[in-house]
């Protein structure tokens, strides 16, 4: 009976053991599992903030490139009207210059068919 009784302790304590092992790596599954999820939020965290900032850097680049466009565009075309003003400024010098010739011209042909 001794070893009946020895046997069965042993078998118990085996079972014991078995059940401390299950239990302890049920724990350490948990524990894996939480470790997993929260890497896992931190992974997202920062890839949503990666993202962020660098549609942030292509938004500031695109308005950059943007606003130099536009400065360029200004510049050509006050370039073009300064050329367009000074085309215009030439064309009026010229009609009051052939206008101040047919006045004269005018004149003489009035002067001769009055006297």
């Amino acid at each position: 009976m001794d070893n009946i009784n020895i046997e069965r302790n042993r078998g118990d304590m085996m079972a014991k053991d078995i059940v401390e092992a299950v239990r302890s790596a049920e724990l350490d599954a948990d524990k894996t599992e939480k470790d997993a999820y929260s890497k896992k939020e931190q992974i997202i965290k920062k890839a949503q903030e990666d993202a962020k900032n660098t549609s942030n850097a292509l938004i500031m680049e695109a308005k950059q490139r943007a606003e130099a466009m536009l400065k360029t565009a200004k510049l050509q075309s006050e370039k073009l009207f300064e050329k367009a003003n000074s085309e215009a400024q030439k064309e009026v010098e010229s009609l009051q210059s052939k206008a101040k010739q047919k006045e004269a011209e005018a004149v003489k042909l009035i002067y001769s068919e009055l006297f």
